[in-house]
């Protein structure tokens, strides 16, 4: 593991924290020393030297200890340390709930910011302190320093929340139900037993690495040569610790000449669609498609390659294989294929590849590392970029050094698929599911009365109901909740009928709100240490010293409970309120959604099943139809558009012949009507009646009904029939 250098900071605290300890040992042996007679004691000049010798003896390191604050302290006199807590913001009890919080909240994969945690700690201080102003820009450093042994900072990296929500017990639970009977009750051999998943390779970009640089640069660039270009690389293991050759898939639209090249896997795939070129005299062949990823014409040509690859090795035994959910994994064809030549198909949960596929877990990580060193050798020695061209000699070398037997077996191994062992998968990884899980895992931990207590209510709750729905489910049952305490069936009955929301049969939603606690002022606790300090003159004096220690001990240890609790509960509640906002979020994400095979198909996804259960295989078919028919109707649709804007543009075309021909009818119509003004006045002054009419316009040409959409949805392959404009429509007449 690496080490850092500790900070200044750090080393300060380390030395104040031994040099405290020492001083602790020291009055202690100071004060056995008074116990003894006069004579017989020794000072405490003496004992601190003591103790110096042996701590240098010890850790080889020096520290100073001062007789004289020996002696203050084992007369009762305050440490600086003791001094110095008590100025603290937050209380013993509530740092310890602080750090409850940020352990809990980062093991949910919702960790805390230094702006976070002033945000929390400042609740908790004003719910005590409501005219507090907010904690200083450096108490979280300072936090963090004093608990660095539990907290730290560090980089955050993301996780997919269908991710964090998948990786839950009962999906695990579910997952090895599957496993157990397909592996070890059928007991399949570890040479029958595969697991395979692709990976994207990109030719030319490099993750970041530490290089050097001349001081002062915060940055320093580093020329790579290639493209942004992803291949996807089909690679498939075994349990016994072998595996066969990769599929490698590149981008592109047809195959070229120049991708022939050396082979040292062997990575032979006898496609014989299309979309993939065979290389005789390498006796392979290099699939292309036309996004660089696999597809569901691909994995039935790839279900083929593997079964012509393993079939002799399997001798006529069943094989397993393990995917993930992949659509190109649960095609018709693929999985016909597969029940017909004896190959069991098991398919992960949804999102959960990252802890239950081998591949993922242990493999592909060194693969692409040691795909980048081997990158960047050839680049370096031979002074070229590495292309579809060189792929496969510069890839092979990066996939030997990976898929090494011992790697493959532990990928198995570190999955608990075989040896068949659940156990491996430790409990933190499935920490992130506490925040969907319908069991108690409350935020801050209770105490552990307080959780057995709120254990065993929501068991019986759960079981009460469960016996109302069996009962009511089998008309004439008797009740199955004589095991349930006839005060708590009381008490539940209760609540259900006063609608309280933790006890309702119905799921919570946003529309209930959280309880909300009132917050308490808490007054800080008053020393006496003026009187503690006087010498008592009599026994009754003594007593009231002792009482008046005692009542501070007992003071400060209640006051500091409540604080906890209450730090407790403001953290809680902040948590509850951020639920509700999140659970409002999925509310009105579901509202949108309908229900269709492929949104069973996604309800089956989220737990490992075996894809050639016959069920499956029909759920699956159904769904292909569904894509099918929608695809038939996405291309109806194109033609009804098609026909549509053809119809548009007919019409637009006569809508503009039909507004310039009553253009020319409308200006004819005023050059006439002007004429007759003109002769009208001129009748006028001539004292006699106008030579002709007043002219009149007549009826403009009509416009042709416009296309619409809805006629050409009901089948009206034609449209509606536009008649040309005739030149000769009617024209306004003229005398």
């Amino acid at each position: 593991m690496v080490c850092h250098a500790k900070s200044q900071a750090k080393k300060q605290l380390e030395a104040s924290q031994a040099k405290t300890k020492l001083q602790e040992i020291a009055v202690q042996r100071y004060t056995e020393e008074l116990k003894k007679p006069k004579k017989e004691q020794r000072g405490a000049r003496k004992i601190c030297e003591e103790v110096e010798i042996e701590y240098q003896n010890e850790t080889g390191r020096s520290l100073h200890l001062n007789h004289s604050t020996i002696i203050r302290h084992a007369n009762g006199r305050m440490s600086i340390q003791e001094f110095n807590a008590g100025k603290r913001l937050l209380s013993d009890e509530e740092e310890a709930v602080v750090l409850q919080f940020a352990e809990e909240t980062a093991a949910r994969n919702f960790p805390l910011s230094h702006k976070r945690l002033r945000e929390h700690v400042n609740a908790i201080i004003s719910a005590r302190d409501p005219v507090w102003n907010g904690i200083g820009d450096k108490w979280t450093e300072r936090f963090l320093l004093r608990h660095s042994d539990r907290i730290q900072t560090v980089w955050s990296s993301s996780l997919e929340g269908a991710r964090a929500r998948a990786a839950n017990p009962t999906n695990q639970k579910q997952w090895f139900e599957v496993l157990y009977p397909q592996i070890v009750v059928k007991k399949v051999d570890p040479d029958c037993l595969w697991a395979s998943d692709e990976t994207g390779i990109q030719m030319g970009v490099a993750v970041r690495e530490r290089v050097i640089g001349k001081k002062g640069q915060t940055n320093q660039h580093q020329t790579r040569e290639g493209t942004r270009e992803n291949v996807t690389v089909i690679v498939t293991i075994s349990a016994d610790g072998s595996s066969i050759s990769p599929a490698v898939i590149y981008k592109g639209q047809a195959f070229l000449p120049q991708w022939k090249q050396d082979n040292p896997l062997q990575a032979s795939y006898d496609f014989t669609t299309p979309d993939f070129e065979v290389i005789s005299d390498l006796n392979c062949s290099l699939g292309h498609s036309k996004k660089g990823w696999t597809d569901g014409e691909l994995g039935r040509e790839w279900i083929e390659d593997f079964d012509n690859k393993t079939k002799d090795k399997a001798n006529g035994r069943r094989r397993v294989l393990l995917v993930d959910g992949h659509n190109s994994h649960y095609t018709t064809n693929f999985l016909l294929y597969a029940q017909a030549h004896h190959i069991d198909v098991l398919c992960y949960p949804a999102h959960c590849t990252h802890i239950y596929q081998g591949l993922d877990v242990v493999i592909f990580a060194p693969l692409k590392r040691y795909w980048q060193q081997e990158r960047d050798t050839t680049e370096r020695e031979q002074g070229q970029r590495v292309s579809k061209s060189n792929f496969l000699s510069v890839y092979a070398r990066a996939h030997i050094r990976a898929l090494t037997p011992e790697n493959i077996k532990t990928a198995f191994r570190k999955t608990g698929v075989y040896p068949f062992d659940p156990s491996v998968i430790p409990d933190e990884k499935l920490a992130p599911a506490r925040e969907t899980s319908t069991k108690y895992h409350p935020i801050v931990p209770l105490k552990t009365p307080v959780r057995i207590l709120a254990n065993a209510i929501t068991k019986w709750e759960r079981k009460r109901h469960r016996a109302d729905k069996e009962q009511s489910d089998r008309e004439g049952a008797e009740s199955t909740d004589s095991d349930i305490p006839g005060e708590l069936t009381s008490a539940f009955e209760q609540l259900t009928e006063a609608s309280h929301p933790l006890f309702s049969a119905q799921p919570l939603g946003s529309q209930v709100s959280p309880p909300q606690f009132e917050s308490i002022m808490i007054s800080p606790i008053k020393h006496h240490a003026n009187l503690l300090q006087i010498e008592p003159e009599n026994d009754r004096e003594r007593l009231y010293q002792q009482a008046l220690q005692e009542a501070e001990i007992r003071e400060a240890e209640l006051k500091g409970q409540i604080r906890g609790q209450q730090a407790a509960l403001v953290l809680q509640n902040a948590y509850a309120n951020r639920l509700k906002k999140e659970i409002h979020g999925q509310e009105e994400k579901k509202k949108s959604k309908k229900s269709t095979t492929a949104s069973k198909i996604k309800e089956v996804n989220r737990k490992g099943r075996l894809l050639t259960d016959p069920e499956l295989m029909q759920l699956y078919a159904e769904h292909e139809n569904e894509i099918l028919e929608r695809e038939a109707k996405k291309v109806q649709r194109k033609e009804v558009k098609g026909r549509y804007t053809e119809a548009m543009k007919n019409w637009n075309a006569l809508e503009e012949v039909r507004k310039k021909k009553c253009k020319e009818i409308t200006e004819r119509y005023q050059v006439a009507l002007k004429e007759w003004e003109e002769e009208k006045e001129l009748a006028k002054v001539e004292k006699r009646r106008p030579q002709w009419k007043k002219p009149v316009r007549g009826p403009l040409p009509k416009a042709t009904p416009k296309p619409k959409m809805a006629d050409f949805e009901l089948g009206n392959s034609s449209g509606e029939e536009f008649d040309e404009v005739d030149d000769d429509a009617t024209e306004s007449d003229q005398e």
